[in-house]
């Protein structure tokens, strides 16, 4: 049965969804330390969990299209669409399976979006550091233009 199928395609997007909610979280533990020794690694799994992720994504769109199809609904119809077409327990099933998908995106969108802050400001303050050693910095104006400065001598620990 189509249904069958499709809930265990779902099952298994669930479970690598969580998968790349960890590896974000993971990613998020070792940029907030400040460390980038591990960064590169976590990255690569990441990207790993992502490629396998739309893999998955395909593999449960035809699974979706095949039960759509079975309960005389178009090929593209959504899960909310399927799932009010299916009778129980495939109907409270593929509901379930849609809300804890929609709760994992959030979250990791939520985790992406905090990541990508933490990375750029990491970012910037490599660059105002890099910049300050060479003898000048550059720095916004009050207009938003960028401006040069020079800092003057700077001091740097050999401990370093």
């Amino acid at each position: 049965m189509s249904l069958d199928a499709l809930s265990r395609q779902l099952w298994k997007q669930r479970e690598t969804l969580e998968v790349m909610l960890f590896k974000l979280e993971e990613e998020r533990l070792i940029t907030s330390t400040g460390s980038s020794r591990w960064l590169p690694r976590a990255t690569r799994e990441l990207e790993s969990v992502i490629a396998q992720a739309q893999t998955i994504e395909l593999e449960r769109s035809m699974e979706s299209e095949a039960a759509a199809v079975e309960l005389g609904l178009p090929p593209e119809a959504s899960l909310k669409e399927i799932a009010a077409a299916a009778e129980e327990p495939w109907q409270t099933l593929l509901t379930q399976h849609r809300e804890a998908l929609i709760q994992l995106t959030t979250e990791i969108a939520d985790v992406s979006k905090a990541n990508q802050e933490v990375l750029s400001s990491l970012q910037r303050a490599t660059q105002e550091t890099l910049m300050s050693m060479q003898g000048g910095a550059d720095t916004y104006g009050e207009d938003g233009s960028v401006k040069s400065y020079d800092s003057g001598s700077s001091l740097l620990d050999q401990a370093i």
